[in-house]
């Protein structure tokens, strides 16, 4: 299980399903764990998209 210490501000990760996003930062909503993240383009990852969302810890993982 992920926790906010495998994780860090500014990372690239990849979620388990879709995506490719930067975190933006952690909160806790409803007793668990999530990224903030911003999403980026995975072949030029200076490139966002507009809007953010927040996932679990649990549906992302290191981006490599």
């Amino acid at each position: 299980m992920n926790t906010v210490s495998d994780f860090q501000v500014n990372q690239i990760v990849r979620g388990k399903v879709a995506g490719v996003f930067v975190i933006l930062g952690f909160r806790v909503l409803g007793g668990e764990d999530y990224a903030q993240l911003k999403s980026v383009n995975p072949n030029d990852h200076t490139k966002t998209q507009p809007g953010e969302l927040a996932l679990p810890l649990t549906a992302i993982e290191s981006y490599n």
